[in-house]
């Protein structure tokens, strides 16, 4: 992935893309044999150790980015980073922060990391209040598969996104607005 010059980059070393996959798998073997967790949202189990892995690295880099100390040992439906930031990544160069209804914590910021395999763009994060709006509800495989709206979430695009002069505003620990 070439890094976008405008956007924050996120280069994970090799120690670290090897620490989140660890991480994953924990996570994963965790959620399936222990809390017996199915997979939800139309989401596709063919892909879930791809997905997790994904998803424990743009953890890791937003981590990395904010200077946050990264654990990965967080709470299921907690934040991904720190108290508070929540972490969606998506490989899709014009990708949008994806966020199902009965999922968004309002007291949250939601961060959209784009790209894969341990290097990110940060483009951005909205607090989980401003992300429930109804501009931002879609259902992007219905209208590609021509079935009728039976997963509707709010997609949220990245230039609806806080950010500041092409850089991204990092917030303070204790600022909520």
């Amino acid at each position: 992935m070439q890094p976008n010059p405008s956007t924050p980059h996120v280069h994970l070393s090799g120690t670290e893309v090897a620490c989140a996959m660890l991480i994953a798998a924990r996570r994963r073997l965790e959620n399936v044999r222990i809390h017996k967790r199915k997979d939800a949202h139309g989401f596709n189990p063919q892909h879930a150790w791809h997905a997790e892995i994904e998803g424990v690295m743009a953890e890791m880099a937003l981590a990395k980015h904010l200077d946050h100390y990264y654990g990965g040992a967080g709470e299921f439906r907690g934040a991904d980073v720190g108290d508070i930031e929540q972490v969606k990544q998506t490989t899709y160069p014009k990708g949008r922060l994806c966020l199902n209804f009965n999922a968004v914590e309002d007291n949250h910021r939601y961060w959209l990391l784009i790209g894969r395999d341990g290097d990110y763009d940060i483009k951005g994060w909205i607090w989980g209040r401003d992300a429930q709006k109804d501009e931002f509800i879609d259902d992007p495989l219905a209208k590609k598969k021509g079935i009728p709206k039976d997963r509707p979430a709010w997609f949220v695009p990245w230039n609806a996104l806080t950010q500041e002069n092409g850089r991204i505003r990092t917030p303070t620990p204790n600022t909520r607005r």
